[in-house]
């Protein structure tokens, strides 16, 4: 049996709630407005307790409180059950007369606004409804549905594969159900070199730290970056051409691949399966002398070992590469 704890968040402007007359809700232990411990509970619920206080100066004939869950009480104190979480309005009233003016007998009233979390060592249910699209300005956007659950914390959304490379990561945290990844630029029409893919998924988390499941997974074809230049200086600069071993190796989906090269010169660098297909560009472009650093996304391509190949001037060397799936 799951064991249960209870947190509440006070959302309130003052350390009691005043009626117009003076009258107010009271905790004499800490002067708040409302409370609830593990003292309160019970399975499942928290019980939201009350104390009714007076200005010295009123008559106070009968009091009355409620709560957008609950019937209304009568009595200076008493409590409420609530079972579900959520941001709940705790009305008060007092039937009074203010003796230092004579008026009449009146109803005096107040609303507080409480948030109250009853919270459980449950996962929250997977995420659904995980959709991707092009935004606007031209990024991968995501869209899910909320939880039903109110006990939600945040979402995480993780990522993998595109300019970022490597296997899943998380890439941030949010609140809403959209995310929006400025590091990435969609492409559309047919598959060039230099493009990949983006994969997301998510999950939820609750306010107690409980994870869901990952939700299914979406993916958009977005444009890599070109070879990087690494910075260098007079000293450090290749006298020599270079094909390094990529990294990581085994990878899955992208791997990054460096090389260096000596002297200005028209720069190509190539993907082969095992049978001599090509089948991607990396590069193909004049650079300049220095070192490079280019992703290779493979999420199109299946498991299995790959040729790379660099070709400068009269410069060729080859490597191999393992893609894991």
């Amino acid at each position: 049996m799951n064991k249960f704890y209870f947190f509440l968040i006070f959302i309130i402007s003052s350390s009691y709630c005043t009626y117009s007359q003076g009258i107010y809700f009271w905790d004499p232990d800490d002067q708040q407005t409302f409370y609830s411990g593990n003292h309160f509970a019970i399975k499942g619920a928290a019980v939201i307790g009350y104390v009714m206080g007076q200005a010295p100066y009123l008559y106070v004939s009968e009091f009355r409180a409620s709560i957008d869950y609950g019937p209304e009480h009568v009595g200076g104190t008493g409590s409420f059950i609530v079972t579900q979480a959520g941001t709940h309005i705790v009305d008060g009233r007092a039937w009074a007369m203010d003796w230092l003016s004579g008026t009449s007998y009146q109803w005096y009233e107040v609303s507080g606004y409480l948030t109250v979390y009853v919270v459980d060592n449950d996962p929250p249910s997977t995420p659904q409804g995980l959709q991707i699209s092009q935004s606007g300005s031209n990024h991968p956007i995501l869209n899910w549905t909320l939880n039903s659950e109110l006990d939600i914390s945040h979402y995480e959304v993780w990522k993998k594969g595109g300019n970022e490379g490597g296997d899943w990561h998380l890439k941030t945290t949010t609140t809403s159900n959209s995310y929006e990844d400025p590091n990435e630029s969609v492409v559309d029409g047919p598959y060039q070199a230099n493009e990949g893919d983006a994969y997301y998924k998510i999950k939820a988390v609750d306010i107690n730290n409980n994870y869901s499941q990952f939700s299914s997974q979406v993916d958009m074809r977005i444009a890599l970056d070109p070879p990087q230049k690494i910075a260098s200086n007079n000293s450090n600069k290749p006298n020599k051409y270079f094909l390094s071993q990529n990294f990581p190796n085994p990878f899955n989906p992208s791997t990054n691949i460096s090389y260096q090269i000596k002297e200005t010169g028209f720069v190509t660098l190539k993907i082969y399966d095992l049978l001599g297909r090509k089948v991607a560009d990396l590069v193909n472009e004049v650079q300049e002398n220095g070192q490079y650093s280019v992703m290779f996304n493979a999420s199109e391509l299946p498991t299995g070992v790959y040729i790379y190949s660099l070709r400068v001037n009269d410069f060729v060397q080859n490597q191999k590469m393992t893609l894991t799936k």
